[in-house]
């Protein structure tokens, strides 16, 4: 709706999109802080884009119920806070703790405006649950959060935003993802055996797709099983995360250059299997297995160091030898156990 309104007002003016753009400045509802039930404040973010940019005519704070001009407030600046209260108004203007719309609506011109709107708590359309004692609705990264350490007049930022979901993410053959960099709302990374705990906002979320890095970045993107949540803050919940696509690997399987080595070979009368792996095994799942020539399974280490040894000591014959990387083989070697 923003974007029509200022399509079609920049038309009917006659103004460029493409050359010398004009921007039309931006109101949001900010934040929002009842220090009582029926006593509220209510904050106002004000930025332009552009050091040219189309004047405010006027603003209105608007509810179901009224309807009120903002008289002297200050748009001459690029980005302001404003902030507003119930006794610095001319009119009534209740704001329900329980649940409530409201809209801030600036006009550009006779006829022509744009408006912001917070719907929450226990009305239709809320996009969250209304504010407990000491909170305040607060908006971050374009959208709302509940905020117990409310900033009125101040930015706003990530202090008592925050709750921390907890689980174990597995792969899409159901083995846990050990030591992986991932990001919901922020990064974090599970351990050895999958486990993470992460801090996510206060607010509901449902998400279909998950980032995660490759190397040290988080760059890519993988679909899971929808997972959804409503966190408040400080709280914890507990959601285990189902991936449904292959994660990216920083070794490229089809050029590697050898970077593996097992020794020695034959192994005499320790038994001891040594290995030297010049892979990212902190970012990626590197795993060990030795099996017989007929395929059963006598070791499987998963390897959380560079250098390492394998005891093969209670094994005699030829041993096949495989080492892989978040899945996929990358190197088999037929090693001979003579215990001489």
């Amino acid at each position: 709706m923003k974007n029509l309104l200022l399509l079609f007002a920049l038309g009917l003016f006659g103004l460029s999109l493409n050359a010398n753009p004009i921007m039309a400045p931006t109101i949001e509802i900010s934040e929002l802080y009842f220090e009582s039930p029926g006593v509220w404040k209510l904050e106002f973010h004000y930025y332009r884009d552009d050091e040219v940019s189309i004047p405010i005519d006027s603003a209105f704070l608007i509810s179901p119920r009224n309807e009120v001009k903002l008289q002297n407030l200050d748009f001459e600046g690029n980005n302001l806070l404003f902030v507003i209260t119930q006794d610095s108004l001319d009119v009534d203007f209740p704001i329900y703790a329980a649940g409530d719309t409201i809209k801030i609506r600036w006009y550009l011109w006779e006829g022509e405006y744009l408006e912001d709107v917070l719907i929450f708590g226990n009305v239709s359309g809320a996009v969250i649950s209304y504010p407990r004692s000491g909170q305040s609705i607060a908006r971050l990264w374009h959208g709302y959060v509940k905020d117990k350490s409310p900033t009125i007049e101040f930015e706003n930022d990530t202090i008592g935003v925050c709750g921390t979901m907890s689980g174990t993410i597995y792969d899409i053959n159901l083995n846990s993802v050990s030591n992986r960099l991932f990001n919901v709302d922020f990064n974090f990374e599970t351990d050895e055996n999958g486990n993470y705990n992460a801090r996510v906002c206060s607010k509901p979320n449902t998400f279909s797709n998950i980032y995660y890095a490759k190397g040290s970045y988080i760059s890519n993107i993988v679909n899971i099983t929808p997972v959804s949540y409503v966190v408040e803050p400080d709280s914890v919940i507990y959601r285990d995360i189902y991936l449904q696509g292959e994660l990216l690997t920083n070794v490229n399987t089809e050029i590697i250059n050898d970077p593996i080595k097992l020794y020695p070979n034959p192994i005499g009368r320790n038994g001891r299997l040594n290995y030297e792996i010049d892979l990212p095994v902190k970012s990626s799942n590197v795993v060990i297995t030795c099996t017989t020539i007929e395929g059963k399974l006598i070791k499987e280490e998963v390897v959380q160091n560079t250098k390492g040894e394998i005891d093969l000591s209670n094994h005699s014959g030829f041993v096949l030898v495989s080492v892989w990387v978040d899945g996929k083989l990358v190197k088999t070697k037929k090693i001979v156990v003579t215990n001489e």
